[in-house]
């Protein structure tokens, strides 16, 4: 289908793959999914020195794969011209999966004619150059939508405008300006006990808010994207934004050479108010940090199972997201609500039962 074999990808396959076999809703863990696949004497796992994600190849097969990060646009203006007029059509209320690998699934089941013979790999690439250069489709809600009804163009013209997006946090605290962005993201990297620290980029604005007591509105500093401000020339010299496997963190800037480390309070905060300054929680720094996560769970880690027990049991090890505690071991024993309820309590599925004395 033209798509890199991923992790990621390769759990979802798994996963709809046991749903088609009729062994209902399967668990399978991301790390315990590489294990069993290093250990495949006919797979080979490829996971290049900064890489994004791991994938896993049959070393017979040429490598086939559709780039679909890549920003060349290669379809033919037909085909844009039929995909706005089916997109721009779509009645109102209808909306598509947010995510991209979900929306081309659901296109490619549906058998759209603009989309006749193209790979799945290609309808990704699609959908993601429909998104990102086209403007025909836009977020709402988490959902993908005509690009005229979406969140997508409002934020588009609250950024060309530089103006902040109304929203919940709106006024409640000052806004950061370029000045202050950089003396707020010297002092996080300062702050860190790790020597390459990495925040994740879905957790920055509420660093901000709770270090900082300031306001980060990437359209009042001209951008819509996050990703694209922390990419700013007027960065480079403090931090980079790297996309990784659950999303972009933001890194310290190659060959900085700790110059992040310098000061922070040399950088002007604009008009912020006196604030008080807390201890970082490096949950929100460096809980997604794959590396950090690995080596805490060395220990624990059980032997690599086969893909078989991966893909029949439905009684396997507990699902765990790919993400900031994917890899880190429950404590043992009861927890402290299990051990106040006693027996009394249990957990199915992802709702605590509690039965009545």
């Amino acid at each position: 289908d033209g798509l890199r074999p991923y992790g990621r990808i390769l759990r979802k396959r798994l996963l709809e793959l046991t749903e088609t076999l009729g062994f209902g809703m399967a668990e399978v863990d991301l790390k315990a999914l590489k294990a069993a696949c290093e250990a495949c004497p006919y797979l080979v796992v490829e996971e290049p020195e900064g890489a994004a994600d791991w994938s896993v190849l049959l070393p017979t097969r040429p490598q086939t794969f559709v780039d679909v990060y890549s920003s060349d646009d290669v379809y033919p203006e037909e085909m844009w011209a039929r995909a706005a007029r089916y997109f721009s059509g779509l009645p109102a209320g209808t909306s598509l999966p947010g995510g991209r690998f979900a929306c081309a699934q659901l296109m490619v089941r549906q058998r759209i004619p603009f989309l006749a013979g193209y790979s799945l790999g290609q309808v990704c690439h699609i959908v993601q150059l429909a998104i990102s250069q086209r403007k025909l489709l836009g977020y709402s809600k988490g959902t993908l939508v005509p690009y005229h009804r979406s969140e997508s163009k409002r934020k588009d013209q609250s950024a060309m405008n530089q103006h902040p997006c109304p929203g919940k946090n709106s006024g409640r605290n000052a806004l950061v300006t370029w000045d202050s962005l950089r003396g707020c993201i010297r002092e996080l990297f300062a702050l860190s006990p790790a020597r390459s620290p990495r925040i994740p980029l879905s957790n920055i604005k509420r660093v901000f808010r709770s270090q900082f007591q300031l306001e980060l509105s990437e359209t009042s500093l001209g951008y819509a994207k996050l990703s694209e401000l922390f990419s700013d020339p007027r960065l480079e010299d403090i931090c980079a934004a790297t996309q990784c496997t659950f999303g972009y963190v933001i890194v310290p800037a190659p060959g900085g050479g700790g110059r992040w480390l310098a000061d922070a309070d040399g950088e002007a905060r604009g008009s912020a108010a006196p604030r008080r300054v807390v201890p970082l929680s490096m949950d929100l720094i460096e809980a997604t940090s794959e590396p950090a996560a690995r080596q805490r769970a060395a220990s624990a880690e059980p032997s690599p199972p086969s893909l078989p027990t991966l893909l029949g049991s439905t009684r396997s090890p507990p699902f765990c997201p790919e993400g900031p505690k994917a890899a880190i071991p429950r404590k043992p024993g009861p927890s402290p609500l299990a051990a106040l309820l006693g027996a009394r309590l249990s957990v199915r599925n992802t709702f605590i039962h509690y039965a009545s004395p």
